[in-house]
């Protein structure tokens, strides 16, 4: 099943890429490669998932083992439903820019996500396939920068400097109306209509000229919310599957234009160990462990291109002890994780990331025998096709 899973993704991100090549306008606001269905799996380079624009659609890959020296067989992938299913025709550029409009927050942000991995069984150390689907938006995400604020100053200075180009407007709407034998207008309607079409393609342009050079953000204050589920899959085929985590967390704090950012996430999953071995090598079946993950990011833009982060998460178990000491499995012990990162964005919506630092250490399943995190991550971005403005 992996392989059908690597053939879907890798057709997927063909078509994605001819597909959203088509739009006209393109903003650049793809952000650190992150995922709420990797969340799931304990995969994402950053725990405290930084609050972000989507694409339409987009895809992440995840290396951490053999020193990337083999194709990744981590993949996620993300499709925000409002925006693929033709919501962005319905707004105007103002209300793609608001910040206090709850529901459109949520519509505009809402992304549905879904990954898959290679784990090992607890029993034999078999390979099996695990799949984590996830939603996530944002009920408050912020206010764009400075940049994407004065677009309308801009265009009323492009029409001062383009006054030429309206009387021309002017002109072919009289021969237009000549031609069709209509009725003329007064001279101040044909230069208010002339003014307004001219004003569009300003806007236009100067969207776009700003869309080249600079990222799209939001800064200040910013909640979102995720909720998802892991299925794990023993026999690597669709027939046998269970459900193993379920998760839903909080993440939010304040992100400035210039300056250091700081993020809190508070985390609760569930997971479901249908069977483990304990202490003694027997297997115990339908061992369930929950635990709460609170923790801060704190990180900084240093360039267009670079952000350093730095994060801190802790985790407390919660767990029914009597079943615990009855299957002869030591209980788990509350532990945390800390993790440096890099993120370089190598082109529009592309962004590259390397974590190193400490995982959580699960005592019931240990993944790869290792605490230590050597993480290399993609996102790549399709689709940021946006509302352009409008005169008024």
């Amino acid at each position: 099943m992996n392989n059908y899973f690597k053939y879907c993704l890798f057709l997927t991100i063909i078509l994605c890429e001819n597909l959203f090549a088509q739009n006209d306008i393109k903003i650049d606001q793809l952000q650190t490669p992150s995922s709420p269905a990797f969340t799931l799996l304990d995969l994402n380079p950053e725990n405290v998932e930084r609050p972000k624009n989507p694409t339409d659609f987009a895809v992440a890959l995840a290396n951490a083992t053999k020193n990337f020296s083999v194709i990744p067989n981590s993949y996620a992938v993300e499709m925000a439903p409002f925006w693929v299913m033709g919501g962005g025709k319905s707004i105007s550029y103002k209300q793609f820019i608001d910040h206090k409009n709850g529901w459109q927050n949520i519509l505009q942000t809402a992304v549905l996500s879904a990954a898959t991995t290679t784990s090992k069984s607890a029993i034999d150390s078999s390979d099996f396939n695990q799949v984590s689907v996830g939603l996530k938006f944002s009920f408050v995400r912020g206010k764009v920068g400075k940049e994407w604020k004065k677009w309308d100053d801009s265009a009323s200075y492009y029409l001062i400097k383009n006054a030429e180009a309206i009387n021309k407007i002017v002109d072919s709407l009289i021969f237009v109306d000549s031609a069709l034998g209509r009725k003329e207008k007064d001279d101040n309607e044909y230069l208010k209509e002339a003014t307004k079409i001219y004003k569009n393609s300003a806007l236009k342009s100067v969207l776009n000229d700003l869309a080249s050079k600079t990222d799209f953000k939001r800064y200040g204050w910013k909640l979102d919310f995720a909720v998802g589920s892991v299925l794990d899959y023993p026999n690597n085929t669709f027939q046998t599957c269970y459900v193993s985590k379920v998760g839903a967390w909080l993440t939010g704090g304040i992100e400035k234009e210039d300056g250091i950012n700081f993020l809190g996430v508070v985390r609760y999953t569930q997971n479901v160990y249908r069977k483990v071995l304990n202490d003694n090598a027997i297997v115990a079946n339908n061992i369930t462990v929950g635990n709460i993950d609170y923790g801060v990011r704190v990180y900084k833009d240093l360039t267009e291109k670079f952000t350093l982060s730095l994060e801190y998460v802790a985790r407390a178990y919660f767990y029914n002890s009597k079943k615990l000491i009855d299957s002869n499995i030591t209980s788990p012990k509350n532990t945390d994780r800390y993790v440096l990162s890099l993120n370089y964005k190598v082109g529009t919506n592309k962004n590259i990331s390397f974590s190193l630092g400490k995982n959580f250490d699960n005592s019931i399943i240990k993944i790869n025998n290792s605490d230590l995190i050597a993480a290399l991550s993609i996102g790549l971005g399709f689709g940021s096709n946006r509302p352009a403005p409008s005169a008024n």
